[in-house]
């Protein structure tokens, strides 16, 4: 049978394209196993603090019964490298995860810790405003918490397409990724001015919080494990945060605002012990001594 030149030409085009995809299908799964191996211990990942409570919150735990979960004033509190017990297991990391992360977290940490029946979180009012929008959602959350179910989940809440793209290519190439904004990151978003919190408007509670804070209420309910929801330590005004009060479990206690640094959202390293101190008296947390 005789091939005219043009069926020839586009035989000879779609070898080469087969043969150019497969080398390039070769070299990018080669990379993302070399960079997985080299950035096992999460040296060369943004948010290594939340590689090392993913990496914890994975391992067998059965002496472990209660969780603490939390943002980065938490983390300053209860951090994980510090826990006081085998049987109590600090997963603090930081807000940019959302509440969405803070739910995959507990969801791995309920596999692994099979007597667990107490979990704390504790979280200060500006976290609730994350709704998976802030500049660094990409790498702080895409980039660790990529499961299809919850690509799914996350894309009927929120519908953003731009979002959807970047939790995708974290499933797909997630070192490769990773290792991207590592080197890129002095150029990027590390670059962005502290911004300061100051007193305004009442804080907002996300529709992610929201969502996310009914489905880890629920799954502790299911579980039979006891859920007390705690706010960090901050300062502002009660009617800056009339709006998230009732997220939590107890009242906010607004600390001096001497105590936190030019931020406004965190602690200074001297305040840091006396306020952990007070925190557990106050909401009687005698297993965090």
């Amino acid at each position: 049978m005789r091939i005219c030149p043009g069926g020839r030409n586009l035989l000879e085009f779609s070898g080469t394209a087969i043969r150019f995809v497969g080398l390039l299908f070769l070299l990018t799964s080669g990379l993302e196993l070399f960079l997985a191996h080299l950035n096992r211990h999460g040296d060369y990942a943004v948010g290594q603090d939340v590689h090392a409570v993913i990496r914890a919150a994975s391992k067998r735990r059965p002496d472990v019964t209660t969780v603490v979960l939390g943002d980065s004033v938490a983390h300053q509190l209860f951090r994980p490298e510090a826990e006081p017990s085998r049987e109590v297991l600090y997963l603090s990391s930081n807000q940019a995860i959302s509440m969405a992360g803070q739910f995959a977290l507990l969801q791995r940490a309920m596999r692994n810790c099979p007597h667990l029946h107490r979990v704390y979180l504790f979280y200060t009012p500006y976290s609730w405003a994350n709704n998976l929008d802030q500049i660094f959602t990409h790498d702080y959350f895409c980039g660790y918490f990529h499961n299809p179910s919850l690509i799914w989940e996350i894309w009927r809440l929120k519908h953003d397409t731009n979002l959807l793209g970047a939790h995708i290519a974290r499933m797909l190439l997630p070192n490769i990724m990773a290792f991207n904004s590592y080197i890129n990151r002095g150029q990027s978003y590390f670059g962005v001015p502290t911004t300061v919190v100051s007193a305004g408007p009442q804080e907002p509670m996300s529709e992610v919080s929201v969502y996310y804070l009914q489905r880890i209420r629920r799954l502790c309910r299911d579980q039979g494990i006891s859920l007390a929801v705690f706010p960090a330590p901050c300062f502002g005004t009660e009617a800056q945060f009339a709006t998230v009060a009732s997220a939590y479990d107890a009242r906010i206690h607004l600390y001096d605002p001497q105590l936190f640094v030019a931020d406004h959202i965190h602690l200074k390293k001297a305040a840091i012990d006396p306020v952990r101190r007070q925190v557990v008296e106050e909401f009687h947390l005698r297993e965090l001594r």
